[in-house]
């Protein structure tokens, strides 16, 4: 399935609905012709929750060094890209595992997942939390046990 196949990515109002339904089906189809079961370990869920989580990381470290991976302009920038680290994070369908990216001065901070949850991530609320960093930094705190300083 390329992005072309996949309907626009909005989850508000009864268009957003439709789009959602629409990548459901997709996915499900998919997952009958590859013979891929949809749940559990090497489940469709879990290879697309981990899928979006680990682009989301990726975004962030963008964001955080302010060219994208493999860019010229990154080149002599005093940070860069310096690998990555596997973490495991419980999210509500199961165990997914992740590579956390690192930059050189040690100073990329994720945004979107709370450091080492101990609850379960409520997938829920990431389609209308993504783009609201206020209301991510509400459940993290919620769900971390110390508080997390959105300065650095």
């Amino acid at each position: 399935m390329t992005g072309q196949d996949m309907p626009a990515a909005t989850v508000e109002g009864a268009a957003g609905e439709s789009a959602m339904q629409d990548w459901a089906e997709l996915l499900v189809e998919r997952a009958r012709v590859e013979g891929v079961e949809l749940t559990g370990d090497g489940g469709l869920l879990t290879g697309l929750v981990r899928q979006v989580l680990q682009t989301e990381l990726e975004v962030e470290m963008a964001d955080h060094l302010g060219y994208e991976r493999h860019a010229v302009k990154g080149r002599g920038s005093g940070n860069s890209r310096n690998g990555s680290s596997p973490e495991r994070v419980t999210t509500g369908i199961g165990e997914v595992d992740l590579r956390v990216p690192r930059d050189r001065a040690g100073t990329f901070l994720r945004d979107q997942l709370p450091p080492r949850p101990s609850k379960p991530l409520d997938l829920r609320v990431w389609p209308a939390a993504l783009s609201q960093s206020t209301e991510i930094w509400a459940i993290n705190a919620a769900r971390c046990s110390s508080k997390v300083s959105r300065s650095i």
